[in-house]
C-alpha cells in the first residue's frame, strides 16, 4: 500500500484496509505428517481458535499465549496421556517440535480430578 486509510480524526481506518490475499500462509503451510501430529494441530486449532494449522507454525506467533499454552497442555495430557511440561511449549512451540517431545514422553495417565464426597463440614488448611 502507498497510503494507509486514515479517519477523519487521523487513526488508521481498519475497515478500510484491503483483506489479506493469503498468499503468504499457502506457500508456508506444512501438513501434518503422522497421527500425532494431526491429533496435536486439531488442539492447536482448538485452543488457537484459528486454523488450519501447519507443523511449521509458531504457536505464539499464531496468536498463543502462556494461558493459552497452559490449556493446550492441559489438552494433550488428555489426549495423549502423557504430562508435557509447560516449558517445552516455549522451547517447541511448532507441532514439529511438541509431537517429538510427546514421541519421547513418557506415559502418565490423565485423571481428572474427583469431588468430594458431600459432608456437613470439611477440613481445612491454615493457608
Amino acid at each position: 500500500m502507498e497510503q494507509w486509510p486514515v479517519t477523519p480524526s487521523g487513526k488508521l481506518d481498519r475497515n478500510a484496509l484491503p483483506a489479506p490475499d493469503g498468499a503468504a500462509d499457502a506457500e508456508t503451510y506444512t501438513a501434518p505428517r503422522n497421527v500425532t501430529e494431526m491429533k496435536l494441530s486439531q488442539l492447536w486449532e482448538d485452543v488457537l481458535k484459528n486454523g488450519p494449522v501447519g507443523i511449521h507454525d509458531n504457536f505464539f506467533d499464531r496468536g498463543g499465549h502462556s494461558l493459552k499454552a497452559t490449556a493446550l497442555v492441559s489438552r494433550i495430557a488428555k489426549e495423549f496421556d502423557v504430562q508435557v511440561p509447560l516449558k517445552e511449549v516455549f522451547a517447541h512451540p511448532t507441532v514439529e517440535g511438541l509431537a517429538t517431545v510427546i514421541r519421547e514422553g513418557t506415559d502418565s495417565p490423565y485423571e481428572a480430578i474427583k469431588p468430594a464426597e458431600k459432608q456437613e463440614t470439611y477440613p481445612v488448611s491454615s493457608a
